[in-house]
C-alpha cells in the first residue's frame, strides 16, 4: 500500500520550489526600479511586503493589519524623477 503522505510531502515541496524564481523576479523587477528610482522607498516597501505576502505558502490574519502603515505611507509619497545630469554639475 503506498504511503499518501509522502506523496503531499512532494506536492507541497514542488509548490515551494516553483514558487522561488517567481519570488526572486518580482524581487528584482521592485529592486530595480527603487534603484532607478521610479518609485518612492514607501513604495518599495509596500510592494516587497506584497510579494511576501503572495508567495508565501501561509497567510496569517496580521499581514493585513500589518499592511496599513504601509499603504497609507505609500499614498502620502511624491516621487521626483532623478535628474540627468552629469554628476557634479549644477545649474
Amino acid at each position: 500500500m503506498p504511503d499518501r503522505r509522502s506523496g503531499l510531502r512532494l506536492v507541497t515541496s514542488f509548490r515551494a520550489d516553483a514558487a522561488v524564481p517567481a519570488v526572486v523576479l518580482a524581487s528584482l523587477i521592485v529592486l530595480v526600479a527603487a534603484y532607478r528610482q521610479v518609485i518612492g522607498r514607501y513604495t518599495i516597501l509596500l510592494l516587497m511586503f506584497t510579494v511576501f505576502t503572495g508567495f508565501h505558502t501561509v497567510l496569517f490574519p496580521q499581514y493585513f493589519a500589518w499592511v496599513i502603515p504601509f499603504i497609507v505611507l505609500a499614498a502620502g509619497e511624491h516621487t521626483h524623477p532623478r535628474s540627468r545630469a552629469a554628476p557634479g554639475v549644477t545649474s
